[in-house]
């Protein structure tokens, strides 16, 4: 089955990772029984179908006159679902399973059963689900649980705020335009079938990104701005220095090329007028990976006080009319994967990445049975989600590695919030001056603030005293230095009890 790999799919990649399968003609039947047969009994039907493939995989599910239908090939994220099915007399529902009319195959991985009574107000939206696009745009994506009904979406800049509605789409779907960059948004959604609405779905948040890195991987025939081009071999060690964002502002990002690759691959496709997700010329040239090789890539000079979306393009002409060239990029044990084979128009994400306190993250590419290849890679940066959000039951949090909530106690939350101190600062990059803003557990009778390059030479050394416990902010004193360009690591030292992280700021032209 299609996985997300970091547990961002419609369910847990351990239910998306296998289905059921027909490939004939024939149509299947799934029989549910032990339902209710009260006259109030109601029951929504919820569908997940998802193989890693690209081309036609519809699959049709029918119950009584009702029907619905989804391409399964690649699918993570989308359900479709009939609602407001009553029971047959016995307390059964009876289903069908078919492939569409040019489909290769019909699949399901996972079913919902929903039980309500007919009494009861529409239900909410759920499996709710936002992520940033762009430095201007968050995708949305929802289950809709009530039929022939439309879902009013809201939203605010902060989690107790006041909630605006923006739109009402028919749908399970939407992207939000036109927002500002490296700022969090958050959502909630309403079903509305007249003259009857739902409660509010639960409460999520996404960021827009702050500044995107878009890395070509070639030898010649480099691509256009804002593509920063690799121009040369996948020589382990080789070191890129100091990419550009697509502003032409440089980021401090670096790139060091581990072991595993094999060489530079000339055969990816062409559309001959660029009329493919990335430009020709970067879809023409990969680094590939023999098979069973696993290749690495390090990224040094990240923020670990921001979190990244990582987009991977691979292609590769096809040898045939069945190759297949899955590709595989992982990072932190996150994995997504990519059919290279006649590709143009695919990317495939890996999201929510957070470096170590080195400010470093490392990408491993290998191929799934077959040689695997990196063309371009899109590296976008934006702020990290705040927690606690608002969920159907009470706050929630999200756990730092994606992969689900866990309810907590409001008072015993705020109450853990204050035993941790918390160092900011801003902006990253800088020209001049960084500003700190450092929350304190605890009193501190002194504090010291350490900024050193990389090379560990101390750059400027700031001693405070009797700072309160809570909030302050106050500028750096770094413009006073005549810093050269580049990455700088701030310290803050001193604290009882506690060792703050460093991070990693750099300094622009």
């Amino acid at each position: 089955g299609a996985v997300s790999g970091n547990n961002s799919g419609a369910y847990r990649d351990t239910v998306l990772q296998s289905y059921y399968a027909e490939t004939t003609t024939s149509t299947k039947s799934v029989k549910i029984t032990g339902l209710s047969t009260a006259s109030s009994a109601r029951y929504n039907l919820v569908f997940m179908s998802g193989i890693t493939a690209y081309d036609d995989r519809t699959t049709v599910f029918t119950v009584g006159t009702n029907n619905v239908s989804v391409n399964a090939a690649n699918n993570t994220d989308r359900t479709v679902q009939i609602n407001g099915i009553t029971p047959a007399a016995d307390g059964s529902i009876t289903f069908t399973v078919a492939k569409g009319s040019t489909s290769l195959g019909a699949y399901l991985n996972a079913l919902v059963i929903q039980s309500y009574t007919a009494s009861t107000s529409l239900l909410a939206p759920d499996n709710f689900k936002a992520s940033g696009l762009a430095k201007d745009s968050i995708k949305l994506v929802w289950n809709n649980r009530v039929t022939g009904g439309n879902v009013n979406i809201y939203r605010s800049t902060s989690a107790n705020g006041v909630f605006t509605p923006i739109a009402t789409v028919s749908g399970n779907t939407y992207t939000d335009f036109g927002l500002q960059s490296n700022t969090e948004y958050f959502y909630k959604l309403k079903a509305i079938l007249a003259p009857d609405e739902s409660p509010y779905s639960v409460t999520i948040s996404a960021s827009t990104f702050d500044y995107s890195v878009y890395i070509n991987f070639n030898r010649e025939n480099p691509a256009p701005a804002p593509w920063n081009n690799t121009n040369g071999d996948p020589a382990e060690g080789t070191l890129f220095q100091n990419f550009y964002n697509e502003q032409y502002a440089l980021t401090g990002i670096s790139m060091t090329v581990g072991s595993g690759f094999s060489g530079i691959n000339s055969s990816g496709m062409n559309t001959g007028n660029n009329s493919g997700i990335v430009p020709d010329k970067v879809m023409e040239r990969s680094w590939w990976v023999d098979i069973p090789q696993t290749a690495s890539i390090k990224f040094s000079g990240l923020s670990y006080n921001s979190t990244y979306s990582f987009k991977f393009f691979g292609s590769r002409q096809p040898t045939s009319s069945t190759d297949s060239r899955i590709s595989v990029y992982s990072i932190n044990g996150k994995t997504a994967k990519l059919d290279a084979a006649g590709n143009i128009s695919r990317m495939i994400s890996i999201d929510n990445v957070q470096p170590d306190v080195n400010g470093e993250v490392e990408v491993v590419i290998y191929g799934e049975n077959n040689y695997a290849y990196l063309n371009a890679m899109i590296i976008s940066g934006g702020k990290i989600g705040s927690d606690p959000i608002e969920g159907a039951s009470g706050p929630v949090f999200r756990k730092s590695n994606s992969s689900g909530d866990a309810t907590v106690n409001p008072a015993t939350s705020e109450a853990n919030s204050n035993l941790h101190s918390k160092l900011n600062v801003y902006p990253n990059p800088f020209r001049d001056d960084v500003h700190i803003k450092l929350n304190l557990a605890k009193s501190a009778s002194k504090i010291v603030i350490k900024v050193t390059d990389l090379s560990g030479k101390v750059v400027m050394l700031r001693e405070l005293t009797n700072i309160p416990k809570g909030v302050w902010q106050q500028s750096s004193g770094l413009s006073s230095k005549n810093l050269a360009p580049g990455i700088y690591i701030m310290q803050v030292l001193g604290l009882d009890g506690e060792i703050l992280p460093p991070v990693r700021i750099l300094k622009s032209r």
